[in-house]
């Protein structure tokens, strides 16, 4: 996993990233080169016009996606090619909208929002159903996370919202470092499927400007299944739980089934907007993240 996001960290350099016509290759350095493609427009994936120069990225092999700022990407349909890496944001700080929807296929190695090179680049992922499958490619040198809010020199913000659909893959959220990038992965009712990947590398990761939300509807919250890997929490992480929606009574919900749970050090956990006659609680064990509802005093 070091060894991928090392890669990734200079392709954002631009130090990996000439354009490759058909298929990725390496350069004198031994570094991967993909191919790219440019989503720059309004519309759905599968509309030639929204591509740069009508270029999509039907046919080949592993190709990077870059959507760049400004665009609005839906995508209600399956992409049969899967991608090396989805970047967001690209180019320009103008608002970036993904609309993943019913129906919707998606495969990629990785997914990075917003581009962390992009000044105030800002991005919001939404996905309603459809399947999304981060870091499963058979290609397994490739395979490394959905990245929100990641990167510490740009000050961009990222949202990817999640109230259905099945979603598999690690995450990483954030970063620790000053002028830094934020980003928030939210949970949003208890209609998704939500777990790590097939690969035992998989990793859920928060830093202090990364936030793992839960918004409860009325019976609760969907729990993010990661059973086969480990969850780290750096200092100042955060996880959020709104139960404005709850009305489910008393009990206690897994939000985080993990390996195991390493917290490097303090972290912010909270639980707000409860009805009145509600006490929530989010609490940590070896195994997990749980959410505590009782009755009030």
């Amino acid at each position: 996993m070091k060894r991928i996001v090392l890669s990734l960290a200079l392709c954002l350099s631009g130090a990996l990233c000439a354009f490759a016509e058909n298929a990725p290759q390496k350069d004198k350095g031994g570094n991967w080169v993909f191919p790219q493609f440019y989503f720059a427009n309004q519309g759905q994936w599968n509309t030639q016009r929204c591509w740069r120069e009508g270029k999509m990225p039907e046919g080949a092999t592993l190709p990077r996606v870059n959507v760049l700022g400004g665009a609005v990407m839906t995508i209600s349909q399956p992409v049969t090619t899967p991608l090396s890496w989805l970047c967001l944001g690209f180019y320009t700080d103008k608002k970036t909208t993904v609309h993943f929807e019913k129906n919707a296929q998606l495969s990629a190695a990785s997914i990075t929002l917003p581009t962390p090179y992009v000044e105030k680049s800002d991005v919001d992922f939404y996905m309603t159903g459809g399947t999304l499958s981060v870091g499963n490619l058979k290609d397994k040198e490739f395979n490394a996370a959905l990245s929100v809010g990641t990167g510490g020199t740009t000050s961009g913000t990222a949202l990817f919202a999640i109230s259905g659909g099945t979603f598999s893959g690690s995450l990483r959220l954030g970063t620790n470092k000053v002028n830094t990038n934020t980003g928030t992965f939210s949970v949003r009712g208890s209609q998704a499927s939500i777990s790590g990947p097939s690969n035992p590398n998989g990793i859920i990761m928060i830093w202090a400007s990364g936030t793992l939300e839960f918004v409860m509807d009325e019976k609760g919250v969907s729990t993010l299944d990661y059973g086969k890997n480990v969850v780290t929490l750096h200092s100042g992480a955060n996880i959020v739980v709104d139960g404005t929606a709850y009305k489910g009574g008393t009990q206690q919900i897994t939000l985080i089934q993990a390996a195991k749970v390493v917290k490097v050090a303090d972290v912010n956990l909270s639980a707000r907007n409860f009805p009145a006659g509600y006490q929530a609680d989010v609490a940590l064990d070896k195994k997990g993240v749980v959410l505590k509802i009782s009755k009030g005093k």
